[in-house]
């Protein structure tokens, strides 16, 4: 079963995710792991000098099949370095071709206007906002990841299109088979028409056979 977005190695389906410090010794220990890179908007200490060193390593690591989790984080309030290393780190994206797992907290306008000029595709992972939110992300051609939070929202859970969801375990310790199980009861599908068509929006997003 396909996890988008963790923290957590193991599962050789997930996307886990990676700081570019810890990158090479995390393909080291887990060389068939998928990953994740990039610089979260909580913590861009240092974030000009990582940029070159993002960059190296998509281009020598093809286990690295999206940039992320990046975006912007209101709680945070230096807005404008936020987006500024957001949209250098959307160039970069562009310029490997790969898809982006989105981190946002109160922040999907200037986000999307600040992807707009680029091509990468987002995922807004960890999603349980409302439905007219999620409208505005998908209406913009994007996709939405849920997680075991996201069912605090069921209307939300139930209004995202089949080719628009992804899965995620995040930071948790349930197991992303869990999830699939509560989100298809919710959505009222079975778990094996999910993980089908979440392997679909897969393939598509990443390119891959």
């Amino acid at each position: 079963m396909i996890d988008i977005h963790t923290h957590r190695f193991g599962n050789h389906e997930a996307i886990v995710n990676t700081h570019p410090a810890t990158c090479e010794h995390d393909i080291q220990q887990h060389p068939a792991q998928r990953l994740s890179l990039g610089l979260h908007p909580l913590d861009l200490r240092d974030a000009e000098a990582w940029l070159p060193q993002m960059e190296q390593l998509l281009t020598v690591y093809p286990q690295i099949l999206f940039v992320g989790e990046i975006g912007i984080d209101k709680r945070n309030e230096d807005i404008e370095r936020q987006i500024s290393v957001f949209e250098k780190q959307m160039q970069i994206a562009d310029n490997h071709r790969k898809a982006v797992i989105i981190h946002c907290v109160r922040a999907v306008n200037e986000i999307l206007a600040a992807a707009k000029p680029f091509s990468a595709q987002l995922i807004f992972h960890g999603f349980r906002g409302k439905t007219q939110v999620a409208k505005q992300i998908i209406d913009s051609g994007h996709y939405i990841s849920l997680n075991e939070k996201s069912l605090f929202a069921p209307e939300t859970v139930k209004f995202i299109p089949d080719d628009r969801l992804f899965l995620e375990t995040d930071d948790s310790s349930i197991p992303i088979e869990e999830i699939y199980e509560k989100i298809a009861w919710t959505r009222q599908t079975t778990i094996e028409r999910l993980q089908e068509q979440i392997a679909q929006n897969f393939k598509r997003i990443t390119s891959l056979p």
